[in-house]
């Protein structure tokens, strides 16, 4: 069976629009999980935590699909998430918010993070 899913070991830069599509997309595979990175591109945190993200990317052996939204440029969608602070990676399944990590951290703790979302 083809699957739409997007193999990533990078993070991947997404427009408001874009991510709305990709949400709505999801609704439809409710047992994919999309992964969603709210950041700044001001934000020293935010860059740290996409070196971090990258890393675990490359560290883990599942297909994951991870974007990032500017949340400067995107603020209204960030709202809609709940985002407060950034960074904040969301996971997502069936277009629903169904875990945070909010704060830049080290890559294991990102791999933690993407298991317990994929399983």
């Amino acid at each position: 069976m083809a699957t739409n899913r997007f193999c990533s070991r990078l993070v991947r830069p997404v427009a408001a629009p874009q991510l709305r599509q990709m949400v709505e997309a999801s609704k439809a595979n409710p047992k994919a999980t999309l992964f969603v990175k709210f950041a700044s591109a001001f934000c020293s945190a935010c860059q740290e935590s996409r070196k971090s993200i990258d890393t675990a990317l490359k560290a883990t052996d599942k297909c994951l699909d991870i974007v990032e939204l500017d949340a400067d440029v995107a603020d209204t969608t960030a709202d809609s998430f709940g985002v407060k602070e950034m960074p904040t990676l969301v996971a997502m399944k069936g277009g629903k918010v169904v875990g945070k990590m909010i704060g830049a951290s080290e890559p294991q703790a990102y791999v933690r993070f993407f298991h317990k979302h994929t399983n």
